[in-house]
């Protein structure tokens, strides 16, 4: 999870996050030390395919799950999500 600078996509899900913690069987002990940065010229993401999936709890979500607001590695593959949660809301990018 190196990279230049912080690359984000459009979000691909939005759910509450108490739903996706329990649904993607998310742990507290998987947060991230920082915001994941990806390298925007490193193409094999798309050519390899993709392999891990991420989960922003934000601040307004510390009620509902008396998580610490941040960035979470989710213990699923991207294609577990999906079989999960159903498709992205928009494409996975292309760019």
């Amino acid at each position: 999870m190196k990279g230049l600078t912080p690359q984000w996509a459009a979000r691909l899900m939005k759910l509450p996050a108490r739903e996706a913690i329990d649904k993607l069987l998310v742990s507290r002990d998987s947060i991230l030390p920082q915001r994941p940065k990806f390298d925007p010229t490193n193409q094999l993401g798309r050519i390899a395919g993709y392999k891990h999936v991420i989960l922003q709890v934000e601040a307004s979500d510390t009620a509902s799950t008396g998580w610490a607001p941040g960035y979470y590695l989710v213990p699923r593959s991207p294609d577990q999500v999906i079989d999960v949660l159903g498709p992205p809301h928009s494409a996975f990018p292309s760019s």
